[in-house]
């Protein structure tokens, strides 16, 4: 999820592995799941211990800020509610826990979340790490989350906004895709963009739209989103570049079509820049059972959201593996390996994480053909 530019104050920075991980892998189960039964979108999800306590979290490249929900705020006004909140809730040790200075931030999507900082251990399930600072929510003006934030922190925060696959931290699977990573130039270090120079949409030869725009890989977004400039040719491609024909239409704010359509749909190919002395552009394809969200068993909508940003959101990571080096300020892109016998995963790692101190985190989510409405 992309956050709004604020002043540059920092709470819930991601510092961790430091020293009592190192280079040891870390793995953790990831999976896209609904927060609510009510809710159209998955999140990325995965599951740690703080302090102890069991936590679920958004794994979240479009943030870099850790926050969980704090426990006696949340149940004074809802009695009970953190059993029921998909992220469950920390509880505070009153004897270490004061309330200090709180900060709140706001996201692109208008949400707003106020947390005040503290720190403790955490426990991905093969290390601990011990004085991790995260901020402990204390007001949102929606439903509380919580989230594991990704992307390294800037002087001034501004936008950079079932599957099984895993977490992995502190190593590297060079078996996990096939052939040379290809590097997209992140062109903006404090806002961690890259440039969407063209969009293709099937037959990238024949259909394909000037993009030119910055653009933001966000784990944390359930969506892809495109220029709304583009809204009108990119839905006319989508209806007829397919193998058939297919109706879309808008209803509720989302374009709807048949769940039996999404086989005729149209690939969508991302070309990014190049992270090269002679720059080139750099493909990223996505299938229509990644961009397409089941309703019900006949209805489904797409996961595509017509904006002034764009979005490399969460469809965008399956089969597809990605290296954030956000040390020599690029990222890596290559087709994920296919298994024999296994779902589709995305695939996503981050190395060389700068923080407050030398720091390596490799993050990992492999999957195989496992699509987004499952």
């Amino acid at each position: 999820m992309i956050s709004k530019p604020k002043p540059p104050v920092v709470f819930g920075l991601l510092v961790l592995l430091v020293e009592s991980c190192g280079e040891k892998l870390v793995r953790m189960t990831i999976s896209p799941q609904k927060t609510t039964a009510s809710e159209i979108w998955a999140e990325l999800l995965a599951s740690l211990k703080v302090d102890g306590q069991d936590i679920t979290v958004v794994v979240d490249t479009g943030t870099p800020y850790t926050f969980f929900v704090e426990r006696q705020w949340y149940e004074r006004t809802h009695a009970g509610g953190c059993a029921k909140l998909k992220f469950k809730c920390y509880d505070c040790n009153p004897s270490s826990c004061h309330e200090g200075p709180t900060e709140t931030r706001e996201f692109l999507d208008g949400t707003q979340v106020t947390v005040f900082q503290h720190s403790g251990t955490v426990d991905f399930g093969t290390a601990n790490a011990d004085g991790i600072d995260f901020g402990l929510v204390v007001g949102c003006n929606r439903r509380p989350f919580a989230a594991l934030g990704l992307s390294p922190p800037c002087a001034k925060p501004k936008p950079y906004v079932p599957l099984i696959g895993e977490l992995i931290l502190g190593g590297e699977d060079k078996s996990k895709y096939t052939g040379a990573l290809r590097y997209v130039k992140v062109v903006n270090k404090e806002e961690q963009s890259i440039m969407v120079t063209d969009l293709g949409i099937g037959d990238a030869s024949k259909n394909r739209i000037k993009g030119s725009q910055a653009g933001y890989l966000d784990t944390g977004s359930s969506v892809i989103g495109i220029s709304d400039k583009l809204e009108t040719p990119v839905l006319q491609l989508l209806r007829t570049t397919g193998k058939k024909p297919v109706s879309i239409t808008k209803a509720a704010g989302f374009y709807g079509l048949a769940c039996g359509d999404i086989e005729n749909l149209p690939s969508i190919i991302f070309f990014m820049e190049e992270d090269s002395v002679l720059p080139e552009k750099v493909p990223l394809e996505i299938q229509p059972a990644s961009y397409v969200i089941a309703e019900s068993e006949s209805s489904c909508i797409l996961a595509i959201d017509f904006a002034e940003t764009w979005l490399l959101g969460l469809p965008t990571l399956i089969g597809n593996y990605y290296l954030y080096d956000w040390d020599k300020s690029r990222i890596g892109v290559a087709k994920f390996t296919p298994r024999e016998k296994r779902k589709l995963e995305p695939v996503y790692r981050i190395d060389r994480l700068q923080l407050e101190d030398p720091l390596r985190i490799d993050s990992i989510l492999d999957a195989d053909g496992i699509t987004a409405n499952r």
